[in-house]
């Protein structure tokens, strides 16, 4: 678990990591703003080597475009090191900010936990070659 504050301005993001099933599942709370995202950004390098990541945003009350890039690098580079992403439970705002972006087109997007868990379990094992998602 993570806690980054910037005092200043008031912004916070928490990341609360847990397991189920062989998937990490991090719930990620707050803003991801330029203050958070050095955290972000080590936080989700530690997820890299793991074969399926979940990524719960229902905490996320705001994203900029910091935030956004170090959302889509850290899901690039679990992609190199050959697991597969889903997310799930974003707000409506965060969410097209994330459609825009292209980011379902990188990761298995959608509202609800249980659906993106059956998603990932459903995901070729590491001996079965790489599952690497690039579309919906």
């Amino acid at each position: 678990m993570t806690v980054l504050t910037d005092s200043a301005a008031h912004s916070e993001c928490r990341i609360d990591a847990a397991s189920y099933n062989g998937i990490i599942v991090l719930h990620i709370q707050g803003q991801l703003v330029s203050t958070t995202t050095p955290g972000l950004r080590a936080d989700l390098a530690g997820v890299v080597g793991h074969r399926r990541i979940l990524l719960e945003l229902s905490g996320v009350s705001f994203l900029d475009s910091t935030g956004l890039g170090a959302l889509i690098g850290a899901i690039r580079r679990i992609h190199e090191g050959r697991g597969v992403v889903a997310l799930c439970g974003a707000r409506a705002p965060i969410a097209a900010v994330l459609r825009t972006a292209g980011v379902e087109h990188l990761v298995h997007m959608t509202e609800s936990p249980a659906d993106a868990a059956a998603w990932l379990l459903a995901q070729a094992g590491p001996e079965e070659g790489p599952a690497v998602f690039y579309g919906p």
